[in-house]
């Protein structure tokens, strides 16, 4: 009993420590899963987040199969002055809704306990390239954590490694990545690869996952036949925090912080622009503007898009780089959390179909397979737009694909829960650090897959096809029959003209 006393007495000291030093605490906020039917629930729950937007934050959003909406589920973080209306609105309006996370404080600091290191202190641990990724990749690293390790990996293989500084942050710190190949000196010539991560800071699960695949890339050239023959033909250049400012604050003062850290002209109060509409593709279109143009051009809001395409100077850098070396980069991904979703473009808008589309849906179904053949966890695949049910402007993989012709441009967002989970298990941007491997196991097979039609050209083949259907995307079920019919319909003929 006493020992319970004197924990609760801790945890109030804490609680009152964080208070003074200006940390955000999320004390009797809750994560809601609504699931409107139809849609007149639908709008009615969109009105909803639009009336209380700086009380309620998005966190995920699914476009449902059926044209009434049907399906469609919302995830959204509430605080604790406005939960008591939303619940009693979703209740008389007869809208569907689940307690995700009942404590977002409690779920915060039991991640930070399982990550095992102290908020407010670097980690003891020692950087060891040799340990294996067993206990590597078992926990989140800081920023700093990460640039040493990847400033490690570089001396320790330069002849495999370049570690290269972007340029600086808006807060004057390095943003690193590296690139890993086998004929450095020769960049001009080689296919590439570029995978960003840790473009919205609380997303810590991206960032993990691409020092994952950092590690198999370079620890499997001398151990595995099949990664030598991959890095003989394709570079990788992989940068694992995007939006460093961002990460370091949600390490340090709030957990769930989303934008960069820049101050916004005109707003005293609101710093911070979302990075992922800052881009210069569709950026000041009112036809895609998530859930309404006034978040988007409302610098509080956590989808704020900046006051003018590129204002961000982290936004600035990364395009300098893949604007020079945009000639041989040929397949672009940039990870997120959460959803368990493989996509691709358009994402600014939910009508149209980019030129390509076909091939984009090929080589991801491709990947899809082969991802769901390490842990049997199925991603869902589509158009960004039309998967998630709305559109928005700014996106880095549209204008990636658009205004750098990179034709192979995906979106993963990574799950939000382990893939046999219980409703207590759902932390979302939470995961606990065991979720860290299985998930990067996955999307590494996936992005040797795409390495390897990046290589070799889009072949269509019936084993490919056969997965199509399987897809629980509309829009994927119409690419897989045409690219069925396509391979089908010239051998029925043969068939036909034999029997004639």
């Amino acid at each position: 009993m006493a020992s319970k006393r004197s924990l609760l007495i801790i945890l109030g000291v804490i609680g009152v420590i964080e208070c003074l030093s200006g940390i955000v605490r999320y004390d009797g906020y809750k994560v809601l899963r609504i699931q409107p039917s139809g849609l007149d629930q639908q709008s009615a729950v969109v009105n909803l987040i639009r009336d209380g937007q700086h009380e309620i934050d998005v966190w995920s959003e699914m476009s449902g199969e059926g044209l009434d909406g049907t399906g469609s589920t919302l995830e959204i973080q509430v605080s604790p002055s406005i939960l008591p209306t939303i619940l009693s609105t979703l209740e008389k309006m007869g809208i569907h809704y689940d307690v995700l996370i009942d404590d977002l404080q409690k779920s915060i600091e039991e991640q930070l306990q399982a990550n095992g290191m102290h908020r407010y202190k670097r980690s003891a641990d020692s950087i060891n390239l040799t340990t294996g990724y067993s206990t590597f990749h078992d926990k989140y690293w800081r920023y700093e954590e990460i640039n040493e390790w990847l400033l490690k990996i570089c001396k320790t293989y330069p002849n495999l490694t370049e570690c290269i500084n972007l340029g600086m942050s808006y807060e004057n710190r390095p943003i690193y990545a590296i690139k890993i190949s086998t004929s450095l000196d020769d960049a001009t010539k080689r296919q590439a690869i570029w995978i960003d991560a840790g473009m919205h800071a609380r997303e810590w699960i991206a960032p993990s996952v691409a020092l994952f695949i950092i590690d198999q890339l370079i620890h499997g050239y001398s151990s595995n036949s099949n990664i030598e023959e991959l890095l003989s033909q394709v570079d990788f250049y992989i940068l694992p925090v995007f939006n460093v400012d961002g990460y370091v604050y949600s390490w340090t003062t709030d957990r769930l912080w989303r934008k960069t850290r820049s101050p916004n002209p005109g707003s005293k109060n609101c710093s911070g622009t979302d990075p992922n509409r800052n881009w210069d593709f569709h950026f000041y279109d009112e036809t895609a503007s998530g859930f309404g143009w006034t978040a988007a051009t409302d610098p509080c809001a956590n989808i704020y898009q900046g006051a003018e395409p590129h204002s961000e100077i982290e936004v600035r850098h990364m395009d300098d780089f893949i604007q020079a070396h945009a000639k041989h980069i040929k397949a672009y991904v940039t990870l997120h959390s959460y959803g368990t979703l493989l996509m691709w473009p358009w994402c600014f808008t939910t009508k149209q179909v980019p030129p390509t589309n076909y091939d984009l849906a090929y080589v991801a179904l491709a990947m899809r397979g082969d991802i769901k053949n390490v842990h049997g966890r199925i991603y869902r695949t589509g158009n960004i737009g039309k998967m998630l049910g709305f559109a928005s402007g700014g996106t880095s993989v549209d204008y990636m694909y658009n205004n750098h012709s990179i034709k192979y441009s995906y979106a993963f967002e990574l799950p939000g829960g382990p893939f046999v989970m219980g409703q207590s298990q759902l932390k979302r941007f939470l995961l606990p650090p065991e979720n860290i491997v299985p998930i990067s196991e996955e999307i590494y097979v996936g992005i040797k897959t795409l390495a390897e039609h990046v290589i070799g050209g889009v072949k269509y083949n019936l084993t490919m096809t056969a997965t199509v259907a399987t897809t629980s995307s509309a829009t994927n079920e119409k690419i897989g029959l045409f690219i069925h019919v396509c391979l089908i319909l010239p051998l029925v003929l043969a068939v036909f003209r034999s029997l004639r």
